[in-house]
């Protein structure tokens, strides 16, 4: 089973991680890291100028230690101005 909840701070990696992932599947585009990590940490550090929340899904299972994260997906919804 999966649970969605806010993400944090701490999700950051993990998240441009699933981004870059993405943008490389889906675009072919190899995204800059600091650059892509820096505006994911942008969402939780400023979120008033983002406009910006992320949710994760997660198992509720523990996962072995060879996995980082229990974080299987994100959403990033944004304010449209």
């Amino acid at each position: 089973m999966y649970r969605t909840r806010a993400a944090k701070a701490s999700d950051a990696p993990q998240i441009a991680e699933f981004n870059r992932k993405m943008a490389l599947e889906t675009e072919e585009l190899e995204l800059d890291g600091p650059t892509l990590e820096g505006g994911v940490a942008s969402v939780f550090e400023q979120p008033e100028t983002t406009s910006a929340l992320y949710f994760v899904a997660e198992e509720e299972e523990e996962r072995a230690e060879a996995y980082p994260s229990s974080i299987v997906a994100c959403a990033m919804v944004k304010e449209s101005k």
